[in-house]
């Protein structure tokens, strides 16, 4: 009597067959799965809303509700992607744009993140198709996560002395932000940045008297204001090329030595750090 072959062995069989004879079965299988994550900017109530499907690209993503999250008595707009506002139930076909490497570098996600009115706490200026951040009627001593869109429009400037002399302890910053105005970030308690991919311009003194040792400026920005990051004691600068450094004091303390090598090293990309009193290019 014959032996029949257990079920897994057919299974691992067909599938090799399969990837042997036809290529784009093994580009089907090897495509990353990705997930939908949900997250509010603020110091919320409630619970963020979770969806436990892996999707593919090309899967719909139907946006969740709510649920019972809060943000005091502000507002709920919808969900913010990529400076996009969406409401709950609309479905969405991610493409490959659109989906995130997570900080883990093993997985991937869409985010949303909740919108809320906010009229408490910001004030914006409305021209044309971009919205100006004027003022700041919010916490001080804390951390503050800037709207990336203002009532679907996206913030793309932070007014001169917004945020000055207001204790902040960390910020982050929206990501279709173009220009930082002066002193906009002034005598607070920062000890960490991120720069928008896509910023444009640092204003004088955007962030002097802080507490930032290491700075990644992204190949976007063309300019870095006089005093840009005066009084930082900042030892690591992460910088794209050819940007224009206005002073010997944007950089701050370091920034004299800092700035000589950049320019005369042509204005290259690259990582910069400052160790045994000189700067040295990784």
């Amino acid at each position: 009597m014959k032996k029949l072959l257990p079920l897994t062995l057919i299974s691992v069989f067909i599938s090799v067959l399969l990837t042997a004879c036809f290529p784009f079965y093994r580009d089907e299988q090897e495509k990353p799965r990705f997930s939908a994550i949900y997250k509010s900017p603020f110091r919320f109530t409630g619970s963020l809303p979770k969806d436990p499907n892996k999707y593919n690209y090309g899967d719909s993503v139907t946006i969740l509700d709510k649920g019972n999250l809060e943000y005091r008595d502000n507002e709920f707009l919808g969900w913010m992607h990529n400076g996009t506002l969406y409401q709950p139930g609309y479905i969405i076909k991610p493409d490959e744009y659109q989906v995130e490497l997570d900080d883990n570098m093993y997985t991937q996600s869409i985010r949303f993140t909740a919108h809320w009115s906010l009229k408490s706490d910001f004030e914006f200026d409305i021209d044309g198709e971009e919205a100006k951040l004027i003022k700041y009627n919010g916490d001080t001593y804390t951390d503050v996560l800037i709207p990336s869109a203002y009532e679907g429009i996206p913030v793309t400037v932070i007014g001169d002395e917004v945020f000055r002399n207001m204790g902040l302890y960390r910020v982050e910053l929206p990501d279709n932000l173009k220009i930082i105005g002066s002193f906009a970030f002034s005598g607070n308690l920062i000890t960490s940045l991120a720069i928008p991919a896509f910023a444009e311009v640092i204003g004088d003194g955007a962030f002097e008297k802080n507490s930032i040792t290491v700075i990644a400026i992204p190949a976007s920005i063309k300019l870095i204001g006089e005093g840009a990051f005066e009084g930082n004691k900042i030892k690591r600068i992460i910088i794209g090329v050819d940007v224009d450094i206005a002073s010997d004091t944007s950089f701050g303390t370091l920034g004299e030595s800092f700035k000589k090598l950049y320019e005369d090293s042509g204005k290259q990309a690259g990582d910069y750090n400052y160790t045994a009193d000189f700067w040295v290019k990784i």
